[in-house]
């Protein structure tokens, strides 16, 4: 029986946790490029010994390898993910430490023993060295993509087109533009559920989860323990930690995408109960900066907190609550009002992208 591993070449390994569609507003050189500020590059100074603005293609920031694949060991799986995982392995008889494996599921779980696997052909005669190294390897280039797919099909794949036709009849509502215009329920929500799928799509991720996890994280020191470096499952996790984010994520992902009762879902049927949209509105030269979370909560001088998603470089949309949740409001910013927003995003985010090369970055670090 050929062994064949489940590699799905026609999905992108290198997974951008924000989107490249939506990167593209910022971009430069045909779409290709876009100005970023990595506050934790030190490898790019500038002549004040900081780190430099720098071009940057954007197929190569905000991404991560795998990032939302399921695969071999990871702690959480669906029966999909384990039948195209797994499933070539039905024929053969497993058993570790004397006991026959009897699911997909137990399979899995013991992965990372693989090396006591006793493993019996279908032919009835035990795995020869190259045969278990075949299994390995193909166990290990597996993967299963759903999270990867369904993100493209159901939240890029129409942001471009969705987002530059909200603009557009929101500056005609606002006198920018001359027409008529009015923007359906439906607009509304599409837009909340945006900006809650960018908020929890970072790798910082909703706040209140990630203050929930650290805090657990915190009193229970074995979750710092490091992860041997042979048994990491993906890039950029090195602790029990990290492991347990990511499947925790990864979870939550799934069940929203695959319309399932989730953490998201009833974050968003909150959002869409209790706030309304305000749109933000600047215009050249005075545009706004995004980063690696486009969507995130904002700390304000008075103290109380702001989730934003940066939509456009033109255009911001926040949140507040009002007796109508039908209702939205739209605002056109002054010069100090768009740089007071770019700052508080600015202390937010690690990696900023930038309308242009010449933005003065001092201003945003003040």
């Amino acid at each position: 029986m050929a062994i064949q591993a489940s590699t799905h070449p026609e999905v992108a390994k290198n997974q951008h946790l924000v989107p490249q569609t939506y990167m593209n507003a910022w971009s430069y050189n045909n779409g290709d490029s876009v100005w970023v500020y990595d506050k934790n590059d030190a490898k790019h100074p500038d002549k004040n010994g900081i780190p430099a603005v720098r071009s940057r293609s954007i197929e190569k920031i905000n991404c991560i390898n795998n990032y939302h694949d399921i695969k071999a060991g990871d702690l959480f799986t669906t029966e999909a993910a384990l039948n195209e995982i797994f499933g070539f392995l039905k024929p053969y008889s497993i058993s570790v430490d004397g006991t026959l494996i009897t699911s997909l599921e137990s399979l899995n779980k013991e992965y990372l023993r693989f090396d006591e696997w006793e493993i019996i052909k279908p032919d009835g005669n035990p795995a020869t060295r190259k045969d278990r190294n075949t299994i390995k390897t193909a166990l290990r280039q597996s993967r299963f993509p759903f999270i990867e797919t369904a993100w493209s099909d159901q939240f890029e794949s129409d942001w471009e087109g969705f987002i530059a036709g909200i603009e557009k009849r929101v500056r005609i509502i606002r006198g920018c533009s001359p027409g008529q215009a009015a923007l359906l329920p439906s607009d509304i929500n599409r837009l909340m559920e945006y900006l809650v799928v960018f908020d929890w799509r970072s790798q910082k991720s909703n706040h209140l989860l990630s203050e929930a996890l650290d805090l657990i994280f915190s009193v229970v020191p074995e979750f710092n323990i490091e992860i041997p470096e042979s048994d990491r499952l993906h890039p950029g996790v090195h602790t029990v930690k990290d492991e347990i984010k990511q499947n925790y994520l990864r979870k939550m992902y799934y069940e929203f995408l695959n319309h399932e009762k989730s953490t998201m879902a009833t974050a968003l049927t909150a959002y869409l109960q209790n706030l309304s949209i305000i749109f933000c509105l600047t215009s050249v030269p005075n545009l706004f900066i995004t980063s690696d979370r486009p969507a995130c909560m904002l700390q304000r001088d008075d103290g109380f907190k702001e989730h934003i998603l940066v939509a456009t470089p033109t255009m911001l949309i926040t949140t507040a609550r009002t007796d109508d949740i039908r209702k939205y409001i739209v605002s056109v910013l002054n010069p100090d009002e768009v740089l007071q927003y770019n700052r508080r995003i600015a202390q937010a985010c690690d990696l900023l992208i930038l309308p242009d090369s010449n933005k003065d970055i001092s201003l945003l670090l003040e």
